[in-house]
């Protein structure tokens, strides 16, 4: 019998002469990156352009979803492999909330160090401003600027 393709969620699978230890039957796993070159041991793959589309459809199905793996059951998980398809793309996405979550926190962090940062060039500013308004003899400004600089001709001795 010809190799022939096997199309599944899980693995792509082709019928050759190497097993896959725990697979069963003669069955082994083809990179999918290969897909329209040759392989290990010389077989070429059909119909590669399918395959590649079939198997980006199931990923970005799989990456939509939102149900992911408990957090108390995911620590618990020793081998990935032992898992069926279902738990392991539960695992990945808890994997990605976990992620995201840890990039949130660090975001968080830096948006605070950046606000503090922010006020405090803002005061030197203030201060900086409301020191050549001191020294200045003459200040001209428009009622719009007098609104937004009253605190500091507050401070000015000046009429």
């Amino acid at each position: 019998m010809q190799d022939q393709r096997i199309l599944d969620n899980d693995d792509v699978r082709v019928f050759g002469s190497k097993a896959v230890p725990g697979r069963g039957g003669n069955l082994k796993i083809v990179d999918p990156f290969t897909f329209g070159r040759e392989t290990d041991d010389g077989w070429q793959i059909q119909n590669s352009e399918r395959l590649k589309k079939k198997l980006k459809r199931t990923m970005l199905l799989e990456l939509s979803r939102k149900d992911a793996m408990p957090d108390e059951r995911a620590k618990t998980v020793r081998n990935v492999w032992n898992l069926n398809v279902k738990d392991r793309w539960r695992l990945y996405r808890r994997w990605l909330m976990d992620v995201a979550e840890e990039y949130r926190r660090t975001i968080s962090l830096f948006q605070e160090q950046f606000e503090e940062g922010a006020k405090r060039l803002k005061d030197i500013k203030d201060l900086e401003d409301l020191e050549i308004l001191k020294k200045a003899h003459v200040v001209g400004m428009t009622t719009t600027a007098l609104q937004s600089t009253a605190n500091f001709c507050n401070y000015c001795d000046r009429e």
